[in-house]
């Protein structure tokens, strides 16, 4: 936002520049600010002189044997991105973007996840795509000039955009170019963990590669004088020339398309944004409209000397930034014209391009303000051109997914294709054609239920935790108070606990069926849980019907055993094919906020360890007389842990590193543990050796396999740049999510009463004194899930998930075995 600034108009009927005072423009050198570097530091560790003789030696020689390893723009290609913003795939049909449909049918095509985490609604998408990553743009990333336009300051005098711009940045504008003025301000708003990338590093990398970028177009619109306020939405405020008696209008300025194309000095070397492109059209909606004759022309004019152009239709997100000032029908109508009138210019473009050598990529960065309020986050992406199939959908190995891909992934898409490097810092990937046809009404579906779980994902959530925390409340006051009654109802209530202990399994499997409305999720959800409970209780000795004297500790063993026997192998397999189940649970990852595409969330993976140390335990007890010798138990428990460690954490799996870490920290005290003995420091050493080789081997394996690394095996080897640097950063942003999430997060509640149950009921029972002499390897399982949950909450940036699944399988259990231990006088044996 710029206050007390006017833009001069550039020629008569243009919409005009007023007197209205918005965000203060002051003229300060910024370039002693603090930002990032765009190159790798030079490596701090000095070796011994011969050693360094030797490499240099070594050097001069490959330099001279091989050709200049500085990737160049490939002669003859070129990239075109056209923005069409703010529309969905419901939008698209043939009627109205018959032109866009074509496309689709003759390339590739994926919904876009278009969310910008940190970052402002319909600015971060931009920053986000010309990053290739998490880069944070603010309120004023959308503020891009020509050079040579005309800036009026308060006292009347004109400075041009291009002279300020080098007071802020000490660099030269060229005439003909587009500076974004408000470079400065986001580097330093991406100088933070929270992001992961840098501004402008598109642009960057195909200026260091020897190509030229441009830029055509801008989204301004209209809003009454005085509904502007401060945010995202206020750029420079011009009024329209008004009859005497009518209401003011201000432009808002949206040129974030500039995000995009700029470079690391926020420069672009060739372009229009300027208000040149559109004119005034009272009657419409937004006020102007697009000049897409001009704009097509203009296009055209930069099309023979860049090697990337990004072209802004603009008008759809005019229209959707009118979308709180008309009704719903007006607003409708409104979109579908301003489609067709995209969708229109979209053909002429595409007469223009050579679509057999040149690439061509048509996208939304940011979604409409009604799917944002419908959860919806997802945009449709185009690509067509070389290496890109007709009509199969795009493929992403930021997402490892078919038909969804990531906004970070446009970047290195166009630098792949440019033959450019594609820099370390970008967090996405390049896009390529599956085998998959693209089956529109397929992606629908999957929008849809995608949508649907992550709409219902903190309802569902709420309802498990809610009810999991009331009931086991109840039981813990029964068993501290009127143990009478538990003993005399042990069975309804070792049915209650069977049916939160099969919870998560019961999450996971409902939705593959389908998902619902909440109304009707919730109560599916809590009957599977109960049939799921029935039937572990049907495996214990006797049945369901077995009199109050039978049941015992030992006979729980194998109800407990199969339950997270079949948790543990439904996580592993759906794993194995993709996580298509974790995908639409509300335990599982949301890919609609992308805070995980593909692997094993923290949650799943805490459930995943805790049943996976709990089965292993009951495994070795109810086999004894099979595994009549130590060794074989420890092979069979090993076995267990290994398999589960290697599908959380191996990269091309569960690719979670701390899930990796906290398995095969409590497996291992678990194991060392499970002949009984000391803790001694001989099995810490143990411990911490095998925990330092299988990471050593799984890291490694993620690392040299071919195939796309997960973001630990990246960190790992160095492909982000400064390896040492990108560790610290990832690991500082985990600390401070973990830390973050503890106080925020519901499952910290069921956690805390888990924890705080379990001990009162033993110090009040004394029961994990008979669980170790009646089960004493289930005791040792007790002991490792304990220490998983400390690690679990180090080393993983949503811990305390992790934490509250495996307390489930630790707790639920220990208090399943006091209502077996009960006798039916009320007493407890041993207590």
């Amino acid at each position: 936002m710029i206050r007390g600034v006017r833009v001069k108009p550039s020629r008569a009927g243009t919409v005009g520049c007023a007197r209205t005072p918005c965000y203060h423009l002051g003229v300060t050198n910024h370039t002693g600010r603090h930002s990032r570097t765009w190159r790798p530091s030079p490596p701090k560790r000095r070796i011994a002189a011969t050693a360094v003789l030797a490499v240099v030696v070594a050097l001069a020689l490959l330099a001279a044997a091989a050709p200049d390893a500085r990737a160049h723009v490939s002669s003859g290609r070129r990239v075109v991105i056209v923005i069409i913003d703010r529309i969905g795939l419901d939008d698209l049909s043939e009627a109205d973007s018959p032109n866009v449909m074509d496309l689709i049918s003759g390339g590739g095509f994926a919904l876009m996840n278009a969310r910008s985490r940190y970052d402002l609604y319909g600015l971060g998408g931009y920053v986000s795509i010309g990053a290739g990553g998490r880069a944070l743009g603010g309120p004023n990333a959308g503020l891009a000039f020509n050079s040579t336009e005309l800036l009026e300051t308060p006292s009347g005098e004109s400075v041009e955009a291009g002279d300020l711009y080098r007071a802020r940045t000490g660099a030269d504008a060229p005439a003909g170019s587009v500076v974004n003025l408000y470079i400065e301000e986001m580097k330093e708003r991406s100088d933070t963990d929270l992001a992961t990338s840098l501004p402008g590093l598109l642009g960057e990398a195909v200026r260091e590669g020897g190509g030229a970028m441009a830029l055509v177009g801008n989204a301004d619109s209209l809003a009454p004088a005085n509904q502007v306020v401060t945010g995202y939405q206020v750029g420079i405020v011009q009024t329209v020339e008004t009859t005497p008696g009518s209401a003011p209008q201000a432009t808002l300025l949206h040129r974030e398309a500039s995000c995009i194309a700029m470079d690391s000095d926020g420069l672009v070397p060739s372009g229009d944004v300027s208000s040149d492109l559109y004119t005034a059209d009272p009657a419409s909606a937004p006020g102007v409209r697009t000049d897409f004759a001009k704009l097509i022309d203009e296009a055209t004019a930069r099309l023979a000397t860049s090697d990337l152009l990004v072209v802004d239709m603009g008008q759809t997100s005019r229209v959707d930034e009118q979308a709180g000032y008309s009704s719903a029908e007006t607003l409708a109508r409104a979109r579908a014209a301003a489609l067709r009138e995209c969708d229109a210019a979209l053909g002429k473009l595409v007469e223009r391009i050579d679509t057999t050598r040149d690439l061509l990529v048509v996208c939304t960065p940011t979604p409409t303000r009604e799917m944002v309020a419908d959860g919806d986050l997802l945009t449709p992406l185009v690509v067509t051109g070389p290496g890109f199939t007709a009509g199969r959908r795009l493929g992403s190995p930021t997402t490892r997914r078919v038909g969804l891909v990531s906004n970070y992934d446009i970047a290195p898409t166009a630098l792949e294709f440019l033959g450019l490097e594609i820099p370390g810092e970008m967090d996405g990937r390049a896009l390529a054609a599956s085998s998959t046809g693209t089956d529109l009404e397929g992606m629908r579906s999957f929008e849809e239920r995608a949508t649907a779980a992550s709409s219902a994902r903190k309802t569902m959530v709420r309802v498990y935790v809610i009810v999991s925390m009331v009931l086991i409340s109840l039981f813990l006051l029964l068993a501290l108070i009127r143990v009478d009654i538990l003993a005399r109802r042990r069975l309804l209530w070792s049915l209650v606990l069977f049916s939160i202990l099969a919870g998560p399994l019961a999450y996971l499997a409902v939705p593959a069926f389908a998902v619902p409305e909440t109304a009707w999720l919730i109560p599916a959800v809590l009957v599977a849980s109960v049939l799921l409970a029935l039937g572990a209780l049907a495996l214990r000795p006797g049945g369901l019907r077995s009199g109050p004297r039978a049941l015992e500790l030992a006979p729980l063993a194998s109800p407990l055993a199969a339950l997270s026997g079949v948790t543990l192998l439904t996580i592993l397999l759906d794993i194995a094919v993709g996580s298509p189940l974790m995908t639409f649970s509300a335990f599982g990852s949301d890919v609609v906020i992308a805070d995980r595409y593909y692997g094993i969330g923290n949650l799943y993976m805490g459930f995943a360890t805790g049943s996976a140390i709990l089965f292993a335990c009951l495994l070795v007890t109810l086999m004894c007389r099979s595994l009549d010798s130590p060794w074989k138990r420890y092979t069979a428990f090993g076995l267990v842990l290994a398999v589960t460690a290697f599908f959380v954490g191996f990269g091309r799996l569960g690719a979670n590193f701390g899930g990796l870490v906290t398995v095969v920290a409590g497996g291992t005290v678990a194991a060392v543990q499970l002949e009984g003995g000391r803790l001694g420091l001989k099995k810490l050493a143990l411990v911490a050796a095998v925990l330092v080789l299988f990471l050593a081997v799984m890291v490694g394996a993620d690392v040299l396999l071919p195939g796309t690394s997960s973001h630990t095996g990246k960190a790992f080897s160095g492909a982000g740049g400064n390896t040492a640097s990108e560790f610290v950063s990832l690991v500082s942003r985990k600390l401070a999510a973990t830390w973050s999430l503890t106080f925020a997060s519901i499952w910290r509640l069921l956690a805390l009463l888990l924890v705080i149950g379990g001990l009162a009921l033993n110090w009040r029972f004394h029961l994990f004194g008979r669980i170790k002499g009646e089960l004493p390897r289930l005791s040792a399982g007790f002991f490792g899930m304990g220490v998983a949950m400390a690690v679990a909450w180090v080393v993983n940036d949503s811990g305390i998930e992790a934490v509250a699944g495996i307390s489930v399988f630790l707790f639920v259990p220990f208090f399943l075995l006091l209502t077996a231990a009960l006798r039916s006088g009320g007493g407890a044996e041993g207590g």
